[in-house]
């Protein structure tokens, strides 16, 4: 299981650095104002899912709790380049600096960056 780390992101940054996500799955530190960039370079869509250590539910006001447990599929299209900010993503990854597993479905040729977003 490959760890990614964070990489500094700013205005302008040219991602140099992208971890091939045909091996997997992968692991990251889900870290406030951070975000995951996923591009593919295959022919077809692939998903990825997004699932934090021990996270089974979340409190919603006036529903209850809602399960959790199975992730957040992030899907991406051919050819195309999808930016994921964590703090969108936040009730499926747990706690602030918890493990968080990434696992490609579909297709294995994408590329991936973990990098800082400045908000």
């Amino acid at each position: 299981m490959a760890v990614l780390t964070k990489q500094a992101f700013t205005n302008q940054t040219n991602v140099a650095t992208k971890t091939d996500l045909n091996t997997g799955p992968h692991t990251l530190l889900w870290e406030p104002n951070t975000a995951l960039v996923f591009e593919s370079t295959e022919a077809g869509s692939l998903t990825i899912n997004a699932v934090g250590d021990n996270v089974t539910t979340v409190p919603c006001n006036g529903y209850g709790d809602v399960t959790v447990s199975a992730g957040f599929d992030i899907v991406v299209g051919a050819g195309e380049t999808v930016v994921v900010p964590l703090n969108t993503i936040n009730a499926f990854l747990g706690a602030v600096k918890n493990n968080v597993t990434l696992t490609v479905t579909g297709s294995t040729g994408a590329s991936l960056a973990f990098v800082y977003w400045r908000v």
